[in-house]
């Protein structure tokens, strides 16, 4: 799985989508960072990555927003506290220099489409009592491109809660 579609371990280009996240979201301007999680959350894909490599050539992703199992009220700061939430648990992933397997990084495979991989570091919120996580993944859709997928997780909201 390691080769899937890029000359990229699945940590390193967990890292590349880190990074591209942090920028698109945190790093840009927030007037930039709001139309586009604006558009995200109505459902259109925006361009996202772009490689360029010797031996694959050029590969290009979009991104993309499932927000079908939010729960509550959501707007773009919520959003945002999730992906910090997200990233930063990617971080402490990443900073395991111990362990340089995809394991360490939370790295699922599907097991029946190998073109697909989800890096399970939920980012939790709870606003008011409604609990989200958001995680993110990688659908490669053909050959040099790929959906670099945010989703959000179902959260039983009935758990028990120790404050």
């Amino acid at each position: 799985m390691t080769n899937l579609f890029l000359d990229l371990p699945p940590r390193d280009l967990l890292r590349v989508i880190h990074n591209h996240l942090n920028q698109r979201f945190f790093a840009d301007s927030k007037a930039a960072s709001k139309r586009l999680f604006k558009s995200l959350a109505h459902g259109t894909e925006a361009p996202f990555i772009a490689i360029s490599t010797e031996e694959s050539g050029d590969i290009r992703s979009v991104l993309r927003l499932d927000m079908t199992a939010v729960s509550g009220k959501f707007n773009f700061r919520l959003f945002r506290e999730a992906l910090a939430a997200h990233l930063y648990r990617i971080d402490q992933a990443l900073a395991d220099q111990n362990d340089a397997t995809a394991d360490s990084a939370n790295v699922y495979v599907d097991q029946d489409d190998s073109s697909r991989l989800v890096f399970n570091l939920p980012g939790v919120t709870d606003s008011n009592g409604h609990i989200n996580a958001l995680v993110s993944g990688v659908e490669v859709t053909e050959p040099g491109s790929f959906v670099v997928k945010l989703v959000f997780l179902p959260v039983e909201q009935d758990a028990p809660r120790s404050d």
